[in-house]
């Protein structure tokens, strides 16, 4: 009996020992996983933490300019702001001689000051005069063919003197081209 409990305890303690060999590979497992996501986590913050290391500095160097100069910024934004009132002044004075221009400025029908008298010519209309037509009449139906009318006198027309006139300017010799 004593060599079936020392086989019963070896089962036992093998038996417990399994089981603890199979937590404690369940515990390493869960701690190795957390190990790498703690890492990768540390990883970040370095990298972040880097990042805002270079970030002060710039920032330092910013205000080191910045507050190292005072009276440089100060007269820069002087000049600016006259600068600025110069142009406005130049707006101004651009508005107020516009300003005169307009109220000095006469209608199109006010010719005084060109040689004509103040209310001679005001609300006056020159009458514009229609040339009259000269009355004519038509002659009638049957008289129209009675006589010719007297500037159609076609016996007087002389076909001779028109070619006299053609004939001395055809008895020039002719240019060559």
């Amino acid at each position: 009996m004593a060599s079936e409990e020392k086989v019963s305890d070896d089962n036992s303690t093998s038996f417990n020992l399994q089981d603890e060999y199979d937590a404690l590979l369940e515990v390493y497992t869960k701690l190795t996983q957390d190990y790498s996501l703690l890492k990768k986590k540390n990883m970040d913050l370095l990298k972040q933490n880097e990042m805002l290391k270079n970030e002060n500095i710039n920032l330092g160097k910013d205000k080191c300019s910045t507050s190292s100069d005072p009276y440089k910024s100060c007269k820069m934004h002087e000049n600016e702001i006259t600068n600025l009132k110069n142009t406005l002044a130049k707006f101004n004075e651009s508005s107020k001689n516009l300003d005169k221009m307009l109220k000095n400025q006469k209608h199109v029908h006010n010719k005084e000051g060109l040689g004509f008298e103040k209310g001679k010519f005001k609300n006056t209309k020159t009458p514009i005069r229609q040339p009259q037509a000269q009355k004519a009449s038509m002659p009638k139906r049957n008289e129209a063919f009675k006589h010719p009318p007297q500037h159609a006198s076609f016996r007087n027309y002389n076909h001779n003197a028109y070619r006299s006139k053609d004939v001395a300017f055809r008895k020039q010799p002719r240019q060559p081209f």
